[in-house]
């Protein structure tokens, strides 16, 4: 390999003292690599060194090859000489398009990091035991059937990396490593999680989404030191009640099973922060939820229905309000007809998703969401906003898209928005007017993000409606109009036009 390059940049690469990362890809969309590019490739690896920092001679350290954008005349994958990088510590070969792993990558003893990604290879060797200082190995995106049945030789392994597999099982002896933190098998054929994955005890991350299960096993909940752990789209009906002992956990993504309901122990997880329960079939929002004082983000949009059921959560309970840190609120694709009254007390929420409902209208308490950055409210069958509405300061997102507005809501004069999507209105009047004209304006940009121009008609229009209205005197909504174009004119808002 080494030769080959010296061939194609005419730089003698014998002696690489001055090395200590190496790449050889194409990372940037263009042609595919030529001897000018690698040469500038090279160079950039040169000037990337550290001097004063002991490289056990100055051999490379990490490499990595991207055979998808490198020029096949330079190097092919079968011909890589990698026992010339003997102190190589990291090693990234990708898209190699290699069905079996290069005997030369075992013999690289001092290896710690094994990213051999998107190569098709089948089967990994039982000679990888020889890579005893492995700490993470990354095999990502290959067609692996099948696993080394001895693990045990890897006494300092923190990461196991396999998602996008063919993998139907794992061998006993991966979930007897004592140092395993990180254990990713997304996208594989995984109908059953083992039992022994509670001895895993040091496991942080978990990710067993886009399999068959159809179950969790009860020694889950020994997981003790887990923060996140993602199992979406497979084919879960319930969760174990042990699932309450996962005292660290602070990330829950189980978007795309079959729950139909949740355990009284979902409550005991005092440090989660984000769930995920998008595509499952709740009909109610779970009671459980409620003693989860530290939710920030939850998404219980699109719920299906079981036979018999009404497709989707019919309505938000009062005590949804008391989870005061929630930033994000996602109950979009249900059937609520309304929201609870006392909203308002939602005080730290930024999003709120509340498209493709049944909504009549918005309660007056909506005004106390003093932080809400981004609201979407489309497909619903709102024709009003309530006057509180105008409170919304911080309001930069907006989309009533689908409703039956027939004006611009005179509200929206007092949002410095971003963005705002109001298709799909039955908008009569002078309010279609102004759309017209301010879609005639140039240097304006298409829904759902408005320029300045756009935004000077609807701010015209929504203060002629509040003057309309008796909401503002014709001098305030002047001065209003005026303060809040000069505003969006200097890029407080940043309209992009």
């Amino acid at each position: 390999m080494l030769h080959a390059l010296e061939e194609a940049t005419g730089i003698p690469l014998k002696n690489m003292d001055d090395f200590k990362y190496l790449q050889i890809s194409q990372d940037y969309k263009g042609p595919p690599a030529t001897p000018d590019l690698l040469e500038k490739e090279i160079e950039r690896a040169k000037s990337s060194c550290f001097n004063g920092y002991d490289l056990q001679g100055g051999h490379v350290i990490e490499l990595k090859v991207n055979f998808h954008t490198l020029h096949k005349k330079i190097v092919e994958p079968d011909s890589f000489e990698l026992d010339a990088f003997s102190a190589l510590r990291v090693l990234h070969w990708l898209a190699g398009d290699l069905s079996q792993l290069p005997d030369a990558i075992t013999r690289l003893h001092s290896l710690e990091e094994l990213h051999f990604i998107g190569n098709g290879l089948d089967v990994v060797p039982d000679n990888l035991c020889h890579l005893t200082n492995l700490v993470i190995l990354d095999l990502g995106s290959n067609g692996i059937t099948r696993l080394p049945e001895d693990f045990s030789c890897f006494p300092r392994l923190e990461q196991v990396i396999l998602p996008e597999n063919q993998l139907s099982a794992l061998p006993d002896s991966v979930y007897e490593v004592p140092t395993l933190k990180v254990l990713h098998l997304a996208g594989n054929y995984l109908s059953d999680l083992s039992p022994f994955i509670g001895q895993l005890t040091q496991l942080e991350s978990l990710d067993v989404g886009s399999n068959q299960l159809t179950s969790l096993p009860e020694t889950t909940g020994d997981l003790r030191n887990l923060t996140k752990f993602s199992c979406p789209h497979n084919k879960i009906e319930s969760l174990p009640d042990t699932i309450g002992m996962l005292q660290s956990l602070e990330e829950l993504d189980l978007e795309g099973n079959r729950l139909h309901t949740l355990p009284p122990a979902m409550g005991e997880l005092q440090h989660l922060r984000r769930l995920n329960l998008r595509q499952n079939y709740l009909p109610a929002v779970p009671p459980s939820l409620r003693q989860l004082q530290k939710l920030r983000s939850l998404d219980l949009s699109k719920q299906k229905s079981l036979p018999k059921e009404v497709k989707g959560i019919l309505k938000l309970p009062a005590w949804i309000t008391e989870l005061k840190d929630l930033t994000e609120l996602n109950v979009s694709e249900n059937k609520l007809t309304q929201l609870p009254k006392n909203i308002g007390n939602l005080v730290n929420l930024i999003t709120l998703d509340l498209h493709h409902n049944k909504l009549q209208a918005l309660p007056e308490t909506v005004g106390g969401l003093i932080n809400l950055r981004c609201l979407f409210v489309g497909q619903n069958s709102l024709a009003t906003f309530p006057d509180a509405f105008a409170s919304l300061a911080s309001l930069r997102r907006l989309d009533i898209s689908k409703n039956y507005f027939t004006t611009i809501p005179w509200q929206v004069a007092f949002c410095l928005l971003t963005e705002f999507n109001v298709r799909d209105n039955p908008l009569t009047g002078s309010s279609k007017r102004a759309l017209a004209r301010a879609l005639r304006k140039p240097r304006v940009i298409p829904f759902p993000t408005p320029s300045y121009y756009f935004w000077e008609e609807l701010t015209k229009e929504s203060c002629a409606q509040a003057v309309r209205l008796g909401k503002m005197s014709t001098e305030e909504a002047d001065a209003h109009n005026a303060e809040q174009n000069e505003l969006a004119y200097h890029g407080r808002a940043r309209f992009r036009g």
